[in-house]
């Protein structure tokens, strides 16, 4: 690990986030501080995990300047800091704008392979993270893990590895995996020893934070929606 630092931007949602979490965990290897410009709520979620040093809330005003004239000065400032920067994202023309505001080494990995493309999203980002050298090319997932399996980075409580975080839904109809489909997941990881665990998202006509589809109970799979949505 070198003393370089890190700042990593993403404008995507829940799971286009934590699906670059792996990634962030290898990324400690090179990077001995990693902070993030993202999301405030899941900012908030990779400090407390420990993989993030410090987040920044995407919705904070300074950050739209990126996307016109004059550029917030205190958007400047925080980039400057960092000797690398990470973008997430299919915006070709917010790279240019921070390669403009800053002598940071840039680089912009589109957050999710094309439609056509059949390969796990974090895969993906793996593989384009050491095409641009921000990582070692590994024979495998083992070798660029294991180091990080049993210890968390030195803010971070000790995680429970048993316990898996299930959360149904997506951002459109035609992403959306059954319910059922989640219910048999479920089972599958309590059958190994494992706790996994439902949470949901807001609905137009629940709140937030709401338990898993109403009837959605585990013994009565038919009682919820097969497509429900939680967002």
């Amino acid at each position: 690990m070198t003393n370089a630092s890190l700042l990593i931007i993403h404008q995507g949602a829940l799971g286009d986030v934590v699906l670059t979490f792996p990634a962030i965990i290898a990324l400690r290897q090179k990077f001995s501080r990693i902070d993030i410009l993202c999301q405030g709520q899941l900012g908030n979620l990779a400090v407390k995990l420990g993989l993030i040093d410090k987040k920044y809330p995407l919705e904070a005003a300074y950050f739209a300047t990126l996307f016109s004239e004059p550029i917030d000065e205190k958007i400047k400032n925080i980039m400057a800091g960092y000797s690398t920067i990470l973008l997430f994202s299919f915006a070709a023309d917010l790279k240019k704008s921070i390669s403009q505001i800053t002598d940071s080494r840039c680089f912009r990995i589109p957050p999710r392979p094309p439609a056509q493309v059949k390969i796990h999203v974090t895969e993906f980002l793996l593989k384009n993270l050491i095409d641009n050298g921000l990582l070692e090319a590994a024979d495998s997932y083992d070798r660029i893990f294991a180091p990080q399996r049993k210890q968390t980075h030195s803010s971070a409580r000790p995680i429970d590895t048993s316990k898996i975080i299930i959360h149904p839904g997506s951002g459109s109809i035609r992403k959306r995996w059954p319910l059922t489909n989640f219910l048999d997941l479920a089972d599958r990881l309590e059958n190994r020893g494992l706790q996994p665990m439902f949470v949901g998202g807001e609905r137009p006509d629940r709140g937030a934070g709401s338990p898993v589809g109403a009837g959605a109970d585990r013994g009565n799979p038919e009682s919820g929606s097969t497509d429900t949505h939680f967002q």
